[in-house]
């Protein structure tokens, strides 16, 4: 299930992975920030 309004509400319970927010670097080059992800089984 995909939003695009952050004030809807997402079902995650069915995800084996979710991550919220993540952020990379490497040194001063940010190549990641504020990703989501949800990765469900299958």
């Amino acid at each position: 299930m995909q939003s695009d309004n952050h004030n809807d509400i997402i079902d995650r319970s069915d995800s084996v992975i979710s991550i919220r927010g993540l952020y990379k670097s490497f040194g001063p080059l940010h190549v990641l920030r504020g990703v989501d992800l949800d990765i469900h089984k299958g």
